[in-house]
C-alpha cells in the first residue's frame, strides 16, 4: 500500500471570512460548510438543497503545501 499525503485545504468563508481547515472533501465537510452558510447567512443557501459546487461556491479554498 503507497504512503500517500492527505492533501490539506484552507477553506474560508466568503460572507465571514471565518477560517476552516479540512483535510479531505466528504458528505461530512459539505455538511458542515452548508451548516455554517445557514447560521451566516441563512437566505443565501436553500436548506438541504445545494448541491456540493453550490456550498464550496461561497468558500474560497486554497490547497496548503506540505500536507499532514
Amino acid at each position: 500500500m503507497a504512503n500517500k499525503k492527505a492533501l490539506r485545504f484552507l477553506v474560508s468563508c466568503r460572507h465571514c471570512l471565518r477560517p476552516i481547515m479540512t483535510v479531505a472533501w466528504s458528505a461530512g465537510e459539505i455538511h458542515h460548510l452548508r451548516q455554517h452558510l445557514q447560521k451566516c447567512v441563512p437566505d443565501e443557501l436553500p436548506a438541504g438543497a445545494a448541491s456540493a459546487e453550490e456550498t464550496v461556491r461561497h468558500f474560497r479554498v486554497i490547497p496548503m503545501e506540505g500536507g499532514a
